[in-house]
C-alpha cells in the first residue's frame, strides 16, 4: 500500500489559524496561548504523526486512548478503545493541540494477541 501525505489532515492549516489568533483549542472553551506553546504543540504533533508513519506498513492499524480520570469529556470516553487502520479519515477529527487522550499503533498480530476487534463504525 503507497503511503500516503504525512498529514491527512493538515497540521499545517492547524498552525496556521493558530499563527493567526495565537489559540489553542481547550475543550468546550479557547483560551489565548503564547505563540512559542502553539509552535511547540504543533511540532509534537507532527513529529508524533511521521512517528507512526515510518512503521505503518508493519503497524497499520491505531487504537485511541482516553485517559478516563473526572477530567475526561463524554466524548472522550466514547472514543477509548476504538481501532482503526491510520489512514480512516477519522483520526483527522481526533487530533487536538491538547488533548491527554492518544493512539497505540498496533500490527495484525497485536490484534489477535490482544483481541482488540477492528471498528466497523467510528463513534461520534
Amino acid at each position: 500500500m503507497p503511503r500516503r501525505d504525512p498529514a491527512p489532515c493538515s497540521m499545517e492549516q492547524e498552525r496556521n489559524e493558530n499563527r493567526e489568533t495565537n489559540t489553542v483549542t481547550a475543550g468546550p472553551r479557547k483560551c489565548w496561548e503564547p505563540p512559542g506553546v502553539v509552535r511547540e504543540l504543533v511540532k509534537y504533533k507532527r513529529e508524533r504523526w511521521q512517528r507512526i508513519l515510518r512503521v505503518v506498513d508493519s503497524r497499520p492499524y491505531l487504537r485511541y486512548v482516553a485517559v478516563l480520570d473526572s477530567k475526561t469529556s463524554e466524548e472522550h470516553r466514547r472514543r477509548n478503545g476504538t481501532v482503526l487502520r491510520w489512514d480512516h479519515p477519522w483520526w483527522c477529527e481526533v487530533r487536538r493541540l491538547r488533548c491527554r487522550c492518544g493512539v497505540i499503533q498496533l500490527s495484525e498480530w497485536d490484534l489477535e494477541r490482544f483481541g482488540y476487534e477492528i471498528s466497523m463504525e467510528p463513534p461520534d
